[in-house]
């Protein structure tokens, strides 16, 4: 291995040559440690300065290379899974730079995303019982009920586009006056109303496979680092590698859950089937209640969108659209509104399903997961891997470096809400978001690359001076049998204990969507399956009008 010096001379290969010379000891004893009689060649933190140089052994071009390649590659690849929605490069990147400033609140928001489809799917099918067809179809108990079910699912995917594009849904007080009343459904309604679910979830991308294959990479990353830990045992500074993926492991779960939420291919479509759909219904407005009206305009309150106040917003703007659609919805990660006033009198209570029947509600509960998703299953393993490895523990420049990571990534967390104090606009907000995001995600970037290039082998970081203070050592030399026996044990338990809690609390945060996943984003067997009702509505509505047809020829001929 290529050595690369940063410092005066700072060479710990040179040093240690010089420990084990013969009569060591007697020449510099004041460089010893003293602080462990099995292990006499230990140096104190003053030792190591005179022996290694007080600057830091960098690693060689080609181990730093290494490095990047193994460990950062397969985390930039994963978050390159993440569903970004079919805006600009511009926003791509500043959802980059989201992910990696404030993982906490984009994982709030996505969790409330995937919370909100869940109730919507249950307001849905909390008006199954009163919607109404037209007796004219003539359909049999079990193709009506085929097409209540359709129609349903349709109804919910509508209304899961409209919280998407622009956090527009139903107020409470509709949503109960659906589920109290009946729906009267002419032919037509249905099949525009199916037509336009159709065309929405025809319009989505999901992925499973490529996310389960970066997500794969991200774990083969953490398992090369055990091997290379293994191989390079001789090294004790190898077994930090571990750390590094472990950081950067809640970013697995985020993907995941974007890839079961899936995208729109282009947002532009979604608003024109929208607002089609509401055209269509016009002339029917108990139906076209049903559907909330879109609103953007540069220049909207964030905090009024949701809320639904119509008489402080002008028409809808569709030229508009381009330009606030980063901060309307589109963003799965940016939500500033975190209330949730989305109830429903049919949802089943379960241990996944925490929040009780209240109006607007804000789901602390599920930023208590996001902050698990990120401290306890990502930090926390990483700190006490760097804190407990090797002879020398304590507090460490690694251990400040994930340390301080947290830090910002919870004071960018927290500096959410003066933002959204002082900027009302919803676009300004996204602006000013993403650079603040871009200032701590630089800082994360610029902390990894301080780490892996090697500024942290000095005698400073290596004795842990930090946290042992005037008790601080260095060990040069390889850990004996039963000290590496013991460090594989808390290694392997740090490692794979986070990969477990993370893929425990993924299943507990999802476990409970109740299908809007799986009904917003149709895999071709469903769609065809949809398809295939609608073209048994459109051929019963095609006799119904043949059979009036008739009858009106008939009249005429008396």
């Amino acid at each position: 291995m290529g050595i690369t010096f940063s410092g005066p001379g700072t060479n710990f290969d040179t040093c240690a040559a010089i420990v084990t010379s013969a009569n060591f000891s007697q020449i510099h004893p004041t460089w010893l440690s003293n602080s462990d009689p099995q292990r006499p060649l230990l140096l104190n933190y003053e030792g190591c300065k005179q022996c290694a140089g007080t600057g830091s052994q960098l690693w060689s071009a080609q181990d730093t290379l290494s490095r990047f390649a193994l460990w950062v590659m397969p985390a930039v690849v994963l978050i390159g899974h993440f569903h970004f929605p079919p805006l600009s490069l511009r926003n791509s990147i500043q959802v980059v730079m989201r992910l990696l400033g404030d993982p906490i609140d984009s994982m709030w928001c996505i969790l409330i995303r995937q919370e909100v489809n869940c109730r919507l799917l249950q307001r849905a099918k909390g008006i199954n019982d009163n919607l109404r067809f037209s007796d004219s179809l003539g359909l049999s108990p079990e193709d009506e009920d085929i097409l209540r079910t359709s129609l349903v699912e349709a109804i919910a995917v509508i209304w899961m586009a409209c919280e998407e594009i622009g956090w527009r849904h139903l107020s409470s007080q509709t949503f109960m006056r659906l589920e109290q009343t009946e729906i009267n459904l002419s032919n037509t309604n249905v099949e525009v109303i199916l037509q336009a679910s159709r065309n929405i979830t025809a319009n989505r991308s999901s992925s499973k496979i490529g996310t389960w294959i970066a997500i794969l990479g991200m774990l083969s990353a953490l398992f090369a680092a055990y091997i290379r830990t293994w191989v390079l045992k001789i090294d004790n500074q190898t077994s930090h590698t571990i750390a590094i993926v472990l950081i950067l492991s809640h970013y697995m779960p985020v993907v995941k859950l974007s890839g079961d939420i899936g995208v729109f291919d282009s947002s532009s479509d979604a608003v024109e089937v929208i607002l089609q759909l509401r055209k269509n219904l016009r002339c029917h407005p108990e139906i076209v209640d049903l559907f909330p009206s879109l609103q953007f305009h540069r220049g909207m309150d964030w905090n009024t969108v949701q809320r639904g106040q119509r008489g402080l917003l002008p028409p809808p703007g569709i030229a508009d659209w381009p330009s606030v659609a980063p901060a309307m919805g589109m963003n799965i990660i940016f939500r500033p509104t975190k209330s949730i006033d989305v109830t429903s009198s049919t949802m089943e209570r379960s241990p996944r399903r925490f929040f009780s029947h209240r109006n607007a509600e804000i789901p602390w509960q599920l930023l208590f997961y996001s902050v698990a998703f990120v401290i306890t299953g990502s930090f926390l393993p990483a700190f006490f891997l760097s804190y407990f490895t090797f002879s020398t523990l304590g507090f460490g420049c690694r251990c400040l470096a994930w340390t301080i990571i947290a830090s910002s990534w919870l004071l960018s967390f927290v500096l959410n809400f003066g933002l959204r104090f002082w900027i009302k606009s919803a676009e300004r907000l996204w602006n000013w978001t993403a650079v603040k995001d871009s200032f701590f995600a630089f800082f994360l970037i610029g902390t990894i690359v301080w780490l892996q290039v090697g500024w942290v082998n000095s005698c400073w970081c290596r004795a842990k001076v930090i946290g042992l203070g005037t008790r601080a050592f260095v060990d040069l030399f390889p850990t004996n049998a039963g000290a590496w026996h013991k460090l594989w044990l808390l290694w392997t338990l740090t490692g794979v204990g986070g990969v477990s809690f993370m893929l425990g609390m993924y299943y507990l945060v999802s476990g409970g969507q109740g299908g809007a996943a799986v009904v917003l984003n149709k895999d071709p067997e469903q769609r065809h399956e949809n398809l295939l009702v609608i073209g048994k509505l459109q051929e019963q509505i095609d006799r119904e009008r043949q059979r009036d047809l008739e009858r009106s020829r008939g009249r005429r001929s008396v």
